[in-house]
């Protein structure tokens, strides 16, 4: 059954909710089943904690009520403010994880920071129009160890980051 945490927060284990879900799909309540599979995906994805992809919090379990209205929601931006929010923790001194969407961050990192940082291997079969972060296959960060390339990252300036890398892309996606 759900759990509290540390944090008072409803929180309920990923096996929890597969093991709910073969249930509910074996008496044939679809419905149900869409919400838990739905609110399984969002918890590993979209909105990660740092439990290691053990558990996800309940509270969008609201948000998935009805799921004809699902799509009405800005879940990119939710995404992306969450995303932040772990950005901040991250910072933090001692901290040692970070949740969010990650792949949003590695994808927002592949268009903007120097190739000397972030090597890209682009796609032979990508087309511009399709996303834009469909454009990578495969990220190699280098050669340099954890502390040289910190220092890389710290000596960045505003001249160095790539600010227009989509110029090109918003003649097919505007």
């Amino acid at each position: 059954m759900p759990k509290f945490d540390a944090l008072r927060t409803a929180a309920m284990r990923f096996s929890f909710l597969r093991d709910l879900y073969k249930k509910v799909v074996g008496e044939r309540r679809y419905e149900h089943a869409a919400r838990l599979y739905l609110l399984h995906l969002i918890g590993a994805t979209l909105f990660a904690d740092k439990s290691g992809g053990y558990s996800t919090t309940v509270r969008w379990i609201d948000m998935l009520e009805h799921l004809d209205r699902v799509s009405e929601f800005a879940w990119g931006a939710i995404a992306l403010a969450t995303l932040y929010e772990q950005l901040g923790h991250a910072s933090r001194s001692g901290t040692k994880q970070m949740g969010g969407y990650t792949s949003l961050l590695l994808a927002w990192a592949f268009e903007h920071i120097p190739n000397t940082l972030i090597r890209r291997y682009e796609d032979p079969n990508y087309t511009e129009a399709q996303p834009r972060a469909c454009r990578r296959i495969e990220s190699r960060i280098g050669d340099a160890r954890l502390e040289e390339r910190r220092v890389l990252f710290d000596d960045l300036t505003t001249a160095d980051v790539i600010w227009t890398p989509y110029e090109d892309h918003t003649v097919d996606r505007p």
